[in-house]
């Protein structure tokens, strides 16, 4: 036994040192064929043998029965019959199956995997020796306890396990799986199990060979790797941001969920049409966009702004943030980030229209003001019309003002500014100052009880309106048309912006009167936030039943008060109380009874403390007081009036007068502790003696009480 040990051993050692020098692939799938091969003749040897010894076995029964025969009457041998067998076949396949079995074991030993040989009674003919560092079980284990190997098998992996078995017997094709052992250590491990049947040249099953591989490693890599994953997708579909990648030559071959939220086509779409993106850019910003190849040819990181178009044609900036990847095919992979800044992008634009019309109104006229408002609303709409026309004080008569630059040039030729004509007469344009909200047509043909428009007019395909409101008189009113798709929300708010501000700046003094107004409410309600924050900051340091402060106004300043202290060597007391038997007042009548005497005490104690000091509802039944600068004689009277008064109380309740009486313990900064905190300790130790010697008592903290 030991000799066999010391074997297995060597074995091993032989096998950390190939592992270290990494012995090729092509000569580990050598060894691996030259084991089959040798596990086949092995197979074909054992058979054989199995053969020779059934035929020995008939011929000695043969033997016997003609022995009978040559007895005689009398049992005694009338002839004799010699018989000699030849068994050199015999011995030749023995020595011939010895050799080979010492082969096969010398190869199948040196084999880093875990290689078993199982009989079809299910037998272990072989086990190699590296089943040792695989399971901690040697093989002479396994082959004494052929039911050990599926013992140490995880429980919920056996019906894999025995699955797989059965079909390589069944339909003797090779299987492998993935399943779990325990360890002899009591450590997990993963196992790739391969199963080869074994067949003879007659297709007899001779058994099935196990080749098993040790990959823990792998597993926990896996799994790293599909956590990565998981989290990478989360991480990407969970982004507000387009997350895309996109070749050169293909087009679009990823893009986000998020793109449907931002453009309106989903993924699926996109990738039938990978080229989409790119055909959708604004003309505009075309140039802009392909100078980005010069920067990703150069290796450089791709930062711009632009423009694209979304399903419904409304145009979308775009902040692309991204960079290439040369591929070996001669493509370049573009990936990177798409942020939707169009709320950031018609933010600036209105404020830069602002600006520009604000400066624009200290030179210019009032006629010159809105037509400047009405091609800056032109241009940000993507419109081609506009006009701005003022409402008599009788709200019945238009007086025609202005048009746009653009369509003063390109559309519209008819006679009209300075003209004053009926309300009545206007066509459904004006409908937005009779109905006093904004309106928007954007099938203007279709639109019923239309007025025609004048000789010369432009053409009108959709066209959005808002009326200019003071007080209660539509003033004016402002319009764009035609642009290209649909008016949105958006344009509403727009064209409404920038109407107010032309006729605010008209109107300058107004609205500086406004705006004095508007300042006013402001401080107005200021001034009513600083109360609601001073109201929730008293509720956020209160307690709501008894209207004494808190634990957290407690925390909150008794540093302060320490601090203090040990500037001016004077002292803090700290009075804990504690109402006696109060979990059996709640028992009996309930915990309504049991908030009356809580609330009690706290009225009491408001009453009963200095000003200056401190008391608090500190948890439950319990209560601090918090008194600076008091002699410790003071602090103890103090505590037994508030005792004795609290005791001789009778609180109505339900019917019921209830009285109960109160237990306390008293601590000194800095005598008792270097901060409250430890003070506290030492004032709760007192209350537990106060409790231990019969309630209803006040106790100062020494040194070598119970708790302290």
């Amino acid at each position: 036994m030991n000799k066999k040990h010391g074997a297995t051993r060597l074995i091993k050692r032989d096998i950390g040192r190939g592992v270290k020098k990494k012995l090729p692939l092509k000569r580990l799938a050598e060894m691996e064929q030259k084991i089959q091969q040798m596990q086949m003749r092995y197979a074909e040897l054992e058979a054989l043998n199995v053969n020779l010894e059934k035929r020995l076995e008939d011929a000695l029964q043969r033997n016997g029965d003609i022995s009978k025969q040559m007895l005689d009457g009398d049992g005694n041998y009338a002839n004799v019959l010699a018989m000699i067998t030849d068994v050199n076949i015999r011995k030749q396949v023995e020595v011939e199956l010895h050799r080979a079995e010492k082969k096969y074991r010398t190869v199948a030993d040196s084999t880093y995997d875990w290689v078993m040989w199982e009989a079809p009674d299910g037998r272990f003919l072989y086990v190699s020796p590296s089943c040792e560092r695989f399971s901690g079980y040697q093989a002479h284990d396994f082959m004494e306890n052929p039911g050990l190997f599926m013992e140490i098998i995880l429980p919920e992996d056996r019906a894999v396990f025995l699955q797989s078995q059965e079909e390589v017997k069944n339909t003797l094709e090779a299987r492998v799986v993935d399943f779990r052992i325990n360890h002899k250590n009591g450590s997990v491990v993963d196992l790739e199990y391969a199963g080869y049947p074994m067949v003879n040249e007659q297709g007899e099953f001779l058994g099935v060979r196990y080749s098993s591989r040790d990959v823990t490693a792998r597993k926990l890599a896996e799994d790293t790797l599909r956590d990565s994953e998981a989290r990478y997708r989360r991480l990407v579909e969970g982004a507000p941001d387009i997350v895309y990648t996109n070749s050169l030559q293909r087009g679009g071959i990823f893009y986000s969920s998020q793109v449907e939220n931002v453009l309106g086509y989903t993924a699926e779409y996109l990738y039938k049409n990978p080229m989409l993106w790119r055909m959708s850019i604004h003309p505009d910003d075309q140039p802009r966009v392909n100078n980005f190849f010069d920067q990703i040819f150069a290796g450089e990181p791709f930062d711009l702004e632009y423009r694209i178009r979304d399903v419904h044609g409304n145009w979308v900036w775009i902040r692309d943030r991204s960079i290439g990847f040369y591929l070996d095919e001669g493509d370049v992979l573009i990936e990177g980030l798409a942020t939707n800044i169009t709320a950031r992008k018609r933010a600036e634009h209105i404020l830069q229209a602002r600006m520009r019309l604000a400066e624009f109104s200290i030179s210019h006229s009032l006629h010159e003001l809105l037509q400047a408002t009405l091609n800056e609303t032109e241009k940000i709409t993507e419109s081609l019309i506009g006009f701005f026309h003022f409402i008599e004080d009788d709200q019945n008569t238009i007086s025609l003002q202005n048009w746009s630059t653009r369509t003063l040039d390109e559309f519209c030729h008819a006679e009209g500014a300075g003209l004053h004509y009926p309300m009545e007469k206007a066509g459904i344009w004006a409908d937005c100052a009779r109905q006093r909200k904004p309106i928007i047509f954007n099938d203007y043909a279709s639109v019923p009880f239309q007025k025609g428009l004048p000789a010369g007019h432009a053409e009108v395909k959709r066209i959005l309106t808002v009326p200019l409101i003071r007080g209660e008189k539509v003033v004016a009113i402002f319009g764009v048309g035609n642009k290209s798709v649909d008016y949105t929300e958006y344009d509403l708010r727009v064209v409404s912006f920038l109407a107010d501000l032309a006729w605010d700046i008209a109107e300058r003094k107004i609205a500086e009167e406004k705006l004095k107004e508007t300042n006013k409410l402001l401080e107005e309600q200021l001034g009513e936030i600083r109360i609601l924050q001073n109201h929730l900051r008293e509720l956020a340091t209160r307690d709501a039943l008894t209207g004494l402060h808190n634990r957290h106004y407690l925390h909150e300043n008794m540093g302060r008060e320490a601090a203090r202290a040990l500037r001016e060597g004077s002292v803090v007391s700290v009075i804990m109380i504690d109402i006696d038997n109060f979990k059996k007042l709640n028992d009996t009548y309930g915990h309504q009874a049991g908030d009356e005497v809580l609330a009690a005490l706290g009225n009491l104690l408001v009453g009963m403390v200095r000003q200056g000091d401190i008391a608090c509802r500190y948890g439950g039944e319990e209560f601090i007081i918090l008194m600076t600068g008091a002699r410790v004689h003071d602090v103890e009277n103090r505590a037994n009036a508030i005792r004795h008064a609290f005791g001789s109380m009778r609180i109505q309740f339900a019917g019921l007068e209830l009285s109960t009486t109160i237990s306390v313990g008293i601590g000194f900064f800095p005598e008792h502790g270097s901060t409250i905190n430890e003070v506290i300790k030492a004032a709760d130790a007192a209350l537990y003696e106060a409790k231990q010697a019969g309630r209803n008592c006040v106790k100062v903290c020494r040194v070598g009480i119970v708790g302290f």
